[in-house]
Order: structure tokens, then C-alpha cells, then sequence
């Protein structure tokens, strides 16, 4: 195989280099492209209705007073960290995957792992043309 260069800002780099970068490049973007998170309240009212269950209904059955369901979907007041828990643990979710924090879905780990093996690749290569 023989070693090909590409001149960029005055310095020599590897083809491979400039691949390794690409691809670094490209999973950040790939990040930055992700729509806005759903909030507390989003989430709320997706697992209430998943569960086919009223505001009223999920209020008596977490012993919540009647509204306080509606007032945290609508995002007028936030809940204690005790309630937080008592509805994580009614659905059976995190406290994260309630607050609408990013978890990584085993199809993300699959990229990600998928593009360290590439960098990886390119290193060795690299490393063997020394």
C-alpha cells in the first residue's frame, strides 16, 4: 500500500488523519442535530396516557390531591423529589427518562461503537505505515 498526503493549512496529514477527523467530525454533529428534549410535563402526560389513565385517576392512585397532575403536565409547578419517585416507580421508568434527560438507546451505543472501531482502524493503520 502506498502512502498518500494531503496538504492542509501548510502542515502534511495522512489521508487516514484526515478520515480519523471526519469521523470524529461527523458523530459530534450528528449530536448537536438532535431535536429538543420533551420536558417533565411532556413525559408525564405521555405515560399517563399510555396507561389509559385520567388526571384524576393518576391522582388518586399515586394520593395526590385531584389537580396536581394537571399542574404538572401544564408545568406550572414542579413536583418534590419524594413525588418524583413515587411516579417513577408507578411507571416503572428512571428518574432521568422522567425529567426528559438523554439516555442512549442501544442503537446510539451501536454507532458509537461502530465509529470508535473505525478511528481505531485508522490508527493502526497509521501506526503500521511508521
Amino acid at each position: 500500500m502506498t502512502r498518500r498526503w494531503q496538504k492542509s493549512t501548510g502542515a502534511l496529514k495522512s489521508i487516514e488523519t484526515v478520515n480519523l477527523v471526519a469521523i470524529i467530525v461527523s458523530l459530534c454533529r450528528k449530536r448537536k442535530e438532535k431535536k429538543p428534549l420533551p420536558t417533565f410535563g411532556d413525559n408525564l402526560r405521555s405515560l399517563r396516557e399510555k396507561a389509559g389513565l385520567t388526571r384524576p385517576e393518576l391522582s388518586h392512585k399515586l394520593g395526590f390531591g385531584v389537580n396536581v397532575i394537571l399542574t404538572y403536565e401544564m408545568e406550572k409547578v414542579q413536583p418534590t423529589l419524594p413525588r418524583l419517585c413515587t411516579i417513577a416507580d408507578y411507571f416503572g421508568v428512571t428518574l432521568d427518562s422522567l425529567a426528559g434527560r438523554d439516555e442512549m438507546k442501544p442503537t446510539d451505543i451501536r454507532k458509537v461503537m461502530n465509529a470508535l472501531i473505525k478511528i481505531y482502524q485508522c490508527v493502526k493503520r497509521i501506526e503500521e505505515k511508521k
